[in-house]
């Protein structure tokens, strides 16, 4: 712009006094009408630079930018700060989803267009794109960067390939059976490649997994259930974290905790069939319980001296 049409311009004097006046935004709006890019520009760096807060920053440099044209001093100046300023309003939000990786990118486009290479490459690490971000310090002739980059990229691709070869195994064991060895599996899978799909896998298979030593059989056609439990010892009472869960009582009846039961040595099907000594001084059924355990004689007194009501006599004889 010629120094004549400066100052016979009168968007261009209005520009310089909105400037002075510190009022960037008018001193860029004038500059832009007066056809004087470059001061634009820099009165949007500026109203950028006192912005209260990240939006307003990133809006003022966004018209940097749109202001820039294809000057290409001016839209490297205007890229790289606007680069910056988006990747560290997604670094602080998080980097979690695909809409959150597709900012993080376009960050690293701007700031390629900047020339700042080095961030660039730092914000395409973030997503584990280790080989755009060796092209991006392979541009700036970041040489050492390059090299580090592009051995995490072969790192990273051995450690997907053992994961999917874990993955595999996991689903060959679960389809024969073994729990214990497809939850190993998994759990190699996942830290070789961490997954949110493949935590929630693994949390269903704890869930699935019977830890207690204890299982509860029930029919299909609703008839009575059995528990079977093979661990040494067998607690009783109120509380649901017991092995055998009692029905409340009335009175001084069991307590959340009544009292463990040491098991004999039985086989699991006689177990199953019947416990001696049997429950008698609380089920007053002859025939065999099965919700019975095989505990000592000392069990027995300690059922017998607790007090429980008709109602709970009749609820643990309709379960035998």
């Amino acid at each position: 712009m010629s120094f004549l049409r400066r100052w016979l311009s009168s968007d261009y004097r209005a520009a310089r006094t909105a400037e002075a006046a510190g009022n960037p935004e008018a001193a860029a709006q004038h500059y832009a009408l007066a056809g004087d890019f470059e001061a634009a520009v820099r009165m949007h760096l500026a109203r950028a630079a006192r912005a209260g807060d990240r939006a307003a920053e990133i809006a003022a440099l966004r018209d940097a930018l749109h202001w820039a044209g294809e000057d290409p001093a001016l839209r490297a100046r205007a890229s790289g700060a606007l680069g910056r300023a988006l990747l560290a309003r997604a670094l602080a939000e998080g980097v979690a989803t695909a809409r959150d990786h597709e900012k993080v990118r376009e960050a690293a486009a701007l700031l390629l267009a900047g020339g700042a290479h080095r961030d660039a490459g730092q914000a395409l690490e973030q997503l584990g794109d280790f080989q755009g971000a060796a092209q991006a310090y392979s541009a700036g002739g970041l040489v050492e960067l390059t090299e580090a980059a592009l051995a995490a990229d072969e790192q990273k691709h051995r450690s997907d390939h053992a994961a999917r070869d874990a993955f595999a195994d996991y689903e060959l064991h679960l389809r024969l059976g073994r729990r214990d060895d497809a939850r190993a599996a998994l759990e190699r899978c996942l830290e070789l490649a961490p997954s949110r799909d493949r935590r929630r896998l693994l949390d269903d298979l704890l869930a699935r997994l019977i830890t207690s030593g204890k299982v509860e059989l029930r029919p299909r056609d609703g008839g009575p259930g059995v528990v079977a439990s093979c661990g040494p010892v067998v607690a009783l009472g109120r509380d649901a974290l017991c092995d055998l869960p009692l029905r409340a009582g009335g009175g001084r009846g069991a307590t959340p905790r009544s009292t463990s039961a040491t098991r004999r040595a039985l086989t699991p099907r006689a177990t199953l069939a019947r416990a001696t000594p049997r429950c008698s001084a609380v089920c007053p059924s002859p025939a065999p319980c099965p919700w019975s355990i095989a505990a000592p004689s000392s069990w027995a007194r300690t059922a017998a001296s607790s007090s429980w009501s008709p109602a709970s006599r009749r609820s643990w004889r309709s379960r035998c």
